[in-house]
């Protein structure tokens, strides 16, 4: 917690409208398993910075884990079409290609 301030920054940025509170509940959501409310947060924060190569990766990500094809298509174009030399674009296409294969 001392990376955001400790407890009073968490709480700052937590309850504001800023590109980190959706970043950090869209990844919390996903260590949890709560799939919906992490699409919520990468939705929002996707809103602020539509092209972030981290955000991208989480929205295709959760759209994998929660089934939704289309959806994860869109994603991984986007994030091609404007991060494709990212590692994290190659990497969320090595995850849908093994998802693919199995």
């Amino acid at each position: 917690m001392e990376i955001f301030g400790g407890k009073a920054g968490i709480n700052k940025i937590m309850s504001s409208k800023c590109i980190e509170r959706y970043f950090l509940q869209g990844f919390g959501g996903m260590f949890r398993k709560e799939m919906s409310n992490s699409e919520t947060a990468f939705n929002s924060a996707a809103e602020i910075l539509p092209n972030d190569p981290y955000i991208q990766f989480g929205r295709a990500f959760i759209y994998l884990k929660m089934g939704k094809i289309d959806e994860l298509l869109g994603a991984v174009s986007a994030m091609g079409q404007k991060n494709a030399e990212h590692p994290l674009f190659f990497l969320l296409r090595d995850i849908v290609l093994d998802q693919k294969r199995s």
